[in-house]
């Protein structure tokens, strides 16, 4: 027993020692004491800093995070500059009981997600903001290239420890729960654990016009979530004060840029961090309100969220309410199929007005639901380039907000919501994939739109217009992207948007991506999805052409621009005027002389081949007059596409000495095609028409000079960052084709694909359908050794070549050369079950090259399998590689391969 006293004894005595030696400590402003080298001698651990007489701190001061509470007490502090509290890890509170007095200008008080107490005797001479959370960092890199450096610095603008604010008294401007961002830059926060604000006294806001029916609330104020998300519970309770501003459970959250997004894949990384639905309470026991709304979110044509929780808000007796007063829950809507509610309570003799409460004073309310809309998009959708003096007012002035003051204005009851994201694309790749970022996730799962407007494509059309392949793949992918947003629960209607006019000849009337969109859309529309085409390139082109769209950098409109977008988007929304009437036109003429913003008729061509594709009807002519030059801005050589959305397109020069110069490598056809009385030509080397295996046909007036002609495309390996070739998985073809030749001068014929790189695994397609190749007298053919009637792929079906000129010197082969595949996938030769049959026809002494005719007599025998074994067997490299798919050594499984042709 008497060893236990003892115990007890030295136990309470060490106690004692340690609490003594971490007791927190005081410190004295005053003389050379001055306010922060207080807080440095606390030395991080908390305590309390006395001023004993008034002080100043001229350029303001950050307080570290302390291991204990910190209290600031008093005579009057005067501040020059910000005072920031770095974010809280520990659960302190710091609290301020003194007064404060701001020397000019406007001040703020960060509280870095600390608990923050404001006593009675925190009076405030000036102008004062207050962010409970941090100032957020500005994200200085356009692209999150450095992934840890972000994700660290994101972290610092999310809290997970709950934390609580509470005003005795004080006078603040602006009073927010949580962030600051001071520009579209500033990275995203989120407040992902409980918040409880107590107000028992002070004055917040200032007395200023206030329109309860505007479209835009754009004033910073008064709201518990400050400018970022708030994803867990919150609760404000009120019990005095007075209240000259709207109070806001979501506040405006700012504008917001590719940049800020890009950099805040924290945030983005999981729901918990943005996803709006914890329960909210809002308890006004006292308090006197000058003021028109409480509303769970402010209202403005921006990123907006819905609360997701229970939303509920109950007002005492002893509340000074101005009279008619809205308390508004239209931002408030459980998730489908679950069961939170709105609910409020509050006197009967209160003199206010109740919005979309789902229970009112304990009974059920009716009331109908704004019409929701979400706006999808890159910087056009934003609003870049809406420049009103010497800044961008993205809010007020894209094409969304100009929507919703409309609508506004027209009575209509609407909630507008844009969720454009500068830079982004359909397509995941660069890392500018739309569905990669959390844009994207707020608008599917908290905008809850009844309708919503696709306008993504402007930044996939130079990929687009550079390979089938991305031309399919902007297919598959926006139509998969429209699809998800039409299956929402919520959705009556998803507009897709064609990508308006761009004036950059490296993109052709970003007709690729607007066939695809178009395609993609009607397409889904006959699958009965809710999805209507709106061909907003032609509805705009007009205004386009005629310089009343686009701003100084030719890409996004400016304000008047987007009164343009904003009014035909409008018309398309409640009139249902989708597309241009009689836009479409089966015979269009270019000249290079002509103008820009020529009607495309004989009389009055335009001078825009571009604009030329974007009018072809299904079955079109291109009427080339003279010589025309289709060039880029850019050096990258990229290839351009003719229109996808067309069936059937002639080519034709009027006239003599017609031409088409296009000064890029790659021309690829996507519909069945006919030059005639036109020459094509290329200052790039290697120039090559890619035909996609649809109908051709080259006319005897037709002219070239050293083209390579590919019934195919053109292949590369299976990877998805490269966007010039086609991958592996988007090679294969069944469609039959014919190609008829009869004039021009060709370097080599392939009848299939071709592959371009063969160091990595070989992307062999595989042709399943029938082709057939004429070649007439009119052509000319070079000795190439690319040529061949089947192209570096495999076939399963046929390939008839029927050959009326080919190149005095050289062989015909069946199969174009593999050659070496350095060590990469090798080429399987069983894989070609299909027929190729060369029609060599009179006035043409070329022989065939016959795949396997290892001795070169003419046939395949017992003899050349003999002969390749001999080789096989010696190792030795082939010399005439054109004789087994270009193999240049072989081996045995080769030699077992061939044995079957030779019994054919």
């Amino acid at each position: 027993m008497k060893r236990l006293i003892i115990s007890f004894l030295l136990a309470t005595l060490a106690c004692i020692f340690v609490c003594t030696a971490y007791a927190a400590e005081t410190v004295t402003v005053g003389g050379d004491m001055t306010i922060a080298k207080a807080i440095e001698a606390l030395g991080g651990k908390g305590g309390t800093i006395v001023i004993s007489e008034p002080a100043s701190s001229a350029r303001g001061f950050t307080i570290p995070e302390q291991e204990g509470d910190l209290i600031f007490t008093g005579a009057e502090l005067t501040v020059g500059g910000h005072i920031s509290i770095e974010k809280n890890t520990n659960g302190n509170t710091v609290t301020f009981d003194m007064p404060l007095k701001v020397k000019s200008g406007t001040i703020r008080i960060f509280g870095g997600f600390n608990s923050i107490k404001f006593t009675e005797k925190f009076t405030v001479s000036g102008d004062l903001e207050f962010y409970g959370g941090v100032n957020a960092v500005k994200a200085t890199e356009a692209g999150c290239t450095d992934v840890p450096k972000w994700t660290e610095e994101n972290k610092t603008c999310v809290t997970e420890l709950p934390y609580s604010i509470t005003v005795d008294n004080g006078t603040f401007s602006v009073f927010e729960g949580g962030n600051f961002r001071s520009d579209a830059t500033a990275i995203i926060g989120s407040i992902a654990a409980p918040v409880e604000i107590t107000v028992n006294g002070g004055t917040f806001g200032k007395e200023v016009p206030f329109n309860a029916n505007s479209a835009l609330k754009l004033k910073q104020t008064f709201s518990v979530s400050g400018m970022n998300i708030l994803a867990d519970d919150a609760t404000l309770t009120v019990n005095g004060g007075t209240f000259n501003c709207p109070i806001y459970v979501l506040g405006y959250m700012g504008q917001t840029t590719t940049t800020a997004e890009n950099n805040s894949q924290y945030v983005n990384s999981d729901r918990k961090f943005y996803a709006a639905d914890g329960d909210i309470t809002i308890n006004i026991n006292g308090g006197t309100f000058n003021t028109f709304e409480v509303s769970a979110a402010q209202n403005a044509a921006t990123y907006s969220q819905l609360l997701r929780g229970n939303y509920k808000v109950n007002v005492g007796k002893n509340a000074k309410l101005q009279s008619g007063i809205i308390f508004d829950a239209t931002q408030v809507k459980a998730y489908d199929g679950k069961n939170e509610k709105a609910e409020i309570t509050y006197p009967s003799s209160a003199k206010i007005e109740v919005k979309r409460f789902d229970s009112v004073n304990g009974k059920t309310a009716k009331y109908d639901e704004p019409e929701r809309f979400a706006f999808i998009g890159d910087s056009i959708t934003q609003g870049s380039g809406a420049v009103v003096g010497i800044s961008t007012n993205y809010e007020e002035f894209s094409y969304p907000a100009q929507i919703l003051t409309k609508m506004v204005e027209l009575g209509e009851d609407v909630i507008v919501s844009n969720y454009g994201c500068g830079a982004t694309k359909v397509m995941d790749y660069s890392g500018l994939g739309y569905t990669t970022g959390l844009t994207y996730k707020l608008s599917m799962e908290e905008s809850d739109a009844d309708i919503i407007v696709i306008a993504l494509g402007t930044n996939d059309a130079s990929s687009t217009t550079s390979t089938y392949d991305m031309g399919r793949r902007l297919y598959e992918e926006y139509k998969a992207f429209a699809k998800g947003y039409a299956q929402l629960p919520c959705t009556d209607m998803v507009y897709c948007t064609s990508a308006i006019y761009r004036v950059s000849s490296d993109v052709p009337a970003v007709s690729g991506t607007r066939a695809c969109q178009e395609i993609a859309a009607r397409e889904l529309a006959a699958e009965g999805e809710k999805c209507t085409y709106v061909d907003l390139y032609a509805l705009t082109l007009e205004k386009a052409l005629g310089g009343f769209l686009l701003s100084s950098d030719d890409l996004h409109p400016h304000v008047s621009g987007y009164t343009i977008m904003s009014d035909v988007l409008y018309d398309v929304i409640r009139n249902g005027n989708t597309e241009q009437k009689d836009f479409e036109m089966t015979d269009i003429y270019v000249s290079a002389k002509g103008r820009a913003t020529g009607m495309g008729t004989k009389e009055d061509p335009t001078s825009n081949l571009s604009v030329a594709f974007g009018k072809a009807a299904e079955e079109a002519t291109i009427h080339i007059i003279g010589e025309y030059k289709y060039d880029k801005i850019s050096s990258v050589e990229y290839g351009f596409q003719t229109p996808m959305n067309v069936k059937k397109l002639t080519i034709v020069g009027e006239g003599e000495g017609a031409k088409l110069t296009v000064n890029c490598q790659y021309v690829f056809v996507n519909s069945d095609i006919v030059f005639d009385n036109i020459a094509l030509e290329s200052k790039s080397s290697g120039f090559t028409v890619l035909l996609g295996y649809h109908n051709a046909t080259f006319t005897e007036t037709f002219k070239s000079e050293d083209l390579t002609l590919v019934a195919g495309v053109c292949t590369y390996a299976d990877d998805k960052a490269s966007f010039w070739y086609s991958s592996k998985d988007s090679a294969d073809f069944d469609n039959d084709c014919e190609i008829n030749i009869n004039g021009g001068k060709f370097t080599s014929i392939i009848g299939g694909n071709i592959t371009s790189s063969r160091s990595r695994d070989s992307a062999f397609g595989t042709y399943g359908g029938n082709m057939v190749i004429n070649i007439g007298k009119g052509a000319t053919v070079g000795s190439n050794s690319r040529s061949g009637a089947v192209g570096q792929n495999y076939i399963t079906g046929s390939v008839t070549m029927n050959v009326g000129a080919w190149g005095n010197t050289s062989e015909i082969r069946e199969f174009a050369l593999i050659g070496s595949t350095n060590g990469a996938k090798e080429y399987d030769e069983t894989r070609n079950t299909g027929s190729v049959k060369i029609n060599i026809l009179d006035g043409v002494s070329a022989k065939i090259a016959i795949t396997g005719d290892i001795n070169k007599d003419g046939k395949v025998s017992l003899i050349d399998a003999l002969e390749m074994l001999k080789l096989a067997l010696e190792n030795k490299t082939v010399r005439n590689t054109e004789n087994y798919y270009g193999i240049t050594s072989y081996k045995v499984n080769n030699v077992e391969n061939l044995i079957p042709l030779t019994v054919k």
